[in-house]
């Protein structure tokens, strides 16, 4: 059967647009950033926020990569990025952004440092299977931030655990 784009990209919209599927609408921004065309990216844009408000955690966790590298049609605003990643995607599930919100939360200058609670959102990604959180809160541990005593044997232990999961550059820590 040939490929009708149109009519395909139509009941995608009609996912997003009737339906409030968040999924629909994440998939009508990838296509859309797919454009050179800076209308159909803006729209990319703004079919990732619905789909986001619609529930889909991925979209939030990339529409909060966009705001914290200023990319896609969003302006930089490490801020929202940062608040977006923990409120709609960590705490809805997403581990991975978990120990990407932890680590700005520890590391970036225009946010205030709050090692304390990076690693709780370290501890979470890591519980919830996300590598790259074992691999921060081995750091932490080694450290001894963010209100963690120094321990240097729960450090190794993490930094084996992300090296099982394949994280590169653990498995030499």
């Amino acid at each position: 059967a040939p490929r009708n784009f149109e009519a395909g990209y139509a009941l995608i919209e009609k996912g997003c647009d009737d339906l409030k599927s968040g999924e629909a609408c994440y998939i009508a921004s990838v296509v859309n950033y797919a454009s050179d065309a800076e209308e159909l990216r803006a729209l990319g844009a703004r079919k990732l926020m619905e789909s986001c408000g619609n529930g889909y955690v991925e979209g939030c966790y990339e529409m909060s990569l966009n705001w914290l590298e200023g990319k896609n049609g969003f302006e930089r605003d490490v801020v929202a990025g940062v608040v977006i990643m923990e409120e709609e995607a960590c705490k809805k599930g997403h581990a991975r952004a978990c120990a990407v919100a932890g680590y700005e939360w520890e590391w970036n200058k225009e946010l205030a440092n709050d090692a304390t609670r990076a690693v709780q959102l370290y501890r979470q990604a890591c519980d919830a299977a996300a590598q790259l959180g074992c691999v921060y809160l081995g750091v932490a541990y080694g450290n001894g931030a963010g209100g963690l005593a120094r321990d240097p044997a729960r450090a190794a232990q993490l930094y084996t655990r992300a090296c099982d999961g394949d994280v590169g550059g653990a498995c030499s820590l």
